[in-house]
């Protein structure tokens, strides 16, 4: 092989490593890093190439490429790099080590066993700044490229390649009519994918799988997208490997009963089909998922529910006029909280006692706080005023406080140690994780309810609530034999109250905790409104259908016209709440939770809200969220809150 040749500017460096392989069915693509090293790693920094934070001067280009396999196995193939990113989307580009303000513009190139890079670092709007001309070429290692993890991605390219060779295919918009004898000859073929990445909306020609498919015994995944196919053959039932079938947004109008029989097939997708009816028997003992969104479908069989794996089921966009009751028991339904309310209408024990919806309305003093909120909004649309009167609430915000804290016992604040009666015991919980070691909760507020009273109507008017957490990682996880939060309210003499100081915990006495409690936060109470946050209104239409305007283009039109009404008082926002709404980039805690265990989304409220402040850390700097019931709230009874979090 020819020695390596690398140019960087007129600074020396020298190649440091150069490899070229084909790692998995992960990346599916030959992936190519080239290392070189700067031979004076102080002089390349100072000119502006290399970060600062990599001291040793190594600059390293990765490349993942599909659609190189040439004749013999020596990757062929030129892509383009512009602002260090590859258009082509068989094509992955980064580089490591570079000034972060550097693009690099040019091209690499495959070709007679060689790789090459031949473009130039630069900062792309800046001038006067220097660039730097990169000329790499460097010969590749054939011997120890590994083909079998490739996903071929030509009729071109496995038409230089042996046919036991190829064991995964994707074709992005390929133009036969039917599947051709070249695919069908590929034995060692475990993975086969058609579909069309440039053409949305328009169907690729393909119309017939063709019997022969059932000759691919060994596919263990088959999926087409986007074509005409309006039948599959029987003999798809031959593919007893299968684990993954998808056929979507096709024209299927029905499935062959020899595909819900397939003995290993573990996920099952299609959507954006015709079907308007399944069987009745079904033996598909390793199904897990079943996707039949945007289909003909009126209802299902009740049968689904006995498929013994079967933990995810995908019914949205069918005009579905009945659900049979036994697939309550899918652990994951895929269906808008409209369609679950109509056909699997799940009510809240104890909703029917009610709950005074004067106490959710806003008083004139926060009518004033949205009229000033709202003049701060330019061009706004007149409908914005009427729906947040009927749908923002009234809610107490809680700043951190500088002042000498309030040491009366039972005061509000979040974190430290609770004042509970002398008679109470602290909340504890047995984890199996911890091999069976009692476990104290963590300590998250105490809410002074008699100084509280007068910022709203829904709180208990007098005594403390209390809200301890089992852990975090509770939130989201399989059914505990404990409760992850809980909230409890004392309403006896405040004498009875002993300060939280007698509490001597230390790490080891909680589940995870890094210091023996959170940080105590003081805080101030004021009357704040709190408006429906506008990015996942759309998603939560259901939760505000008594406010929004129709019909469905209205309603849109709308929603589009509230995007950002909500950013001021964001700017403004306290580091804690009580009564208002959280945010989530898809359904709200209270319609998360009316999925969860039932009632109306309108009918739960988020009693707490506390943000990540202090020692206080809820995921990537989310928000952790306490819902209860309304009707509970109304009666007093706390014994049956939930808790859910919001983290980006």
């Amino acid at each position: 092989m020819s020695a390596p040749h690398v140019r960087i500017g007129t600074l020396a460096f020298d190649l440091d490593h150069a490899t070229c392989t084909v790692p998995s069915y992960a990346s599916g693509s030959l992936q190519l890093e080239v290392g070189v090293r700067a031979t004076r790693p102080k002089t390349a920094r100072r000119a502006g190439l290399l970060s600062e934070y990599h001291r040793k001067g190594l600059l390293t280009f990765h490349l993942g490429a599909r659609g190189v396999y040439g004749p013999g196995g020596v990757p062929e193939g030129r892509f383009e790099i512009r602002n260090s990113r590859a258009g082509d989307i068989r094509v992955q580009f980064r580089t490591e080590g570079d000034d972060y303000r550097l693009e690099f513009n040019g091209e690499v190139a495959f070709a007679d066993g060689r790789a090459s890079i031949h473009g130039t670092f630069g900062e792309p709007f800046l001038v006067n700044r220097p660039s730097f001309e990169v000329e790499i070429d460097v010969p590749l290692d054939l011997e120890t490229i590994d083909w079998g993890g490739y996903v071929f991605g030509s009729l071109d390219e496995i038409a230089h390649a042996p046919p036991d060779l190829i064991q995964s295919l994707t074709l992005n918009a390929p133009e036969f009519e039917t599947l051709p004898p070249e695919i069908l000859r590929l034995g060692a073929l475990t993975s086969l994918t058609i579909v069309n990445h440039n053409a949305y909306g328009s169907a690729l020609p393909l119309r017939d799988l063709t019997p022969e498919i059932g000759r691919l015994g060994g596919l263990t995944r088959l999926a087409i997208n986007g074509a005409a196919l309006d039948t599959l053959p029987d003999e798809i039932g031959h593919l007893e490997n299968l684990e993954m079938l998808t056929v979507g947004m096709c024209q299927l109008e029905a499935v062959p009963e020899a595909v819900w029989r397939l003995p290993r097939l573990a996920h099952l997708s299609l959507p954006g089909n015709r079907l308007a009816a399944l069987p009745e028997a079904m033996d598909l003992p390793a199904l897990k998922s079943l996707d039949l969104s945007r289909n003909q479908l009126t209802t299902v069989p009740a049968s689904l529910a006995d498929l013994p794996a079967l933990d995810r089921l995908a019914l949205k966009g069918n005009p579905l006029e009945a659900l049979p009751e036994a697939i309550r028991s899918v652990s994951w339904l895929d269906l808008s909280i409209a369609e679950r309310q109509r056909l699997l209408p799940r009510p809240f024990p104890g909703a029917e006692a009610g709950y005074p919806e004067a106490a959710y309305r806003l008083d004139d003093r926060r009518i004033a706080q949205l009229d000033a909120i709202l003049d701060e909004t330019p061009d706004l649309d007149p409908r914005v005023r009427p729906f947040l009167l009927a749908t923002a609430r009234p809610a107490i915000g809680f700043r951190r406080t500088e002042s000498p804290p309030d040491d009366r016992l039972g005061a509000t604040r979040f974190g430290g140690m609770p004042d509970l009666p002398a008679n109470w015991e602290y909340p504890r919980f047995t984890s199996g994780y911890h091999d069976g070691k009692e476990t104290v909760y963590e300590f998250i507020a105490q809410l002074d309810c008699e100084a509280l009273a007068p910022l709203q109507d829904y709180l208990p008017r007098t005594g403390v609530l209390y809200v301890f957490l089992s852990t975090l990682h509770d939130l989201y996880g399989d059914k505990l034999d404990y409760p992850t939060i809980v909230v409890r309210h004392y309403d006896g003499p405040p004498e009875a109250l002993a300060s939280g100081d007698r509490f001597q915990f230390d790490r080891d006495d909680y589940f995870e905790m890094v210091g023996p409690a959170y940080e105590r936060m003081d805080v101030t109470a004021e009357p704040i409104v709190s408006l429906p946050p506008s990015y996942p209104l759309r998603q939560n239409a259901y939760h505000f259908r008594a406010a929004l305007p129709g019909p469905e283009a209205e309603r849109d039109a709308f929603i589009e016209a509230y995007q950002g009404v909500d950013e001021n008082v964001e700017a403004n926002e306290p580091d804690h709440e009580a009564g208002g709404y959280g945010f989530s980039q898809h359904e709200l805690p209270e319609t998360e939770v009316a999925l969860a265990v039932g009632g109306d989304p309108a009918d739960w409220l988020t009693l707490l809200t506390v943000r990540s402040r202090g020692g206080m850390q809820w995921g990537d700097a989310g928000d952790l969220y306490v819902v209860i019931h309304k009707a509970d709230l109304a009666r007093g009874d706390v014994s049956r809150v939930e808790a859910t979090m919001y983290s980006s």
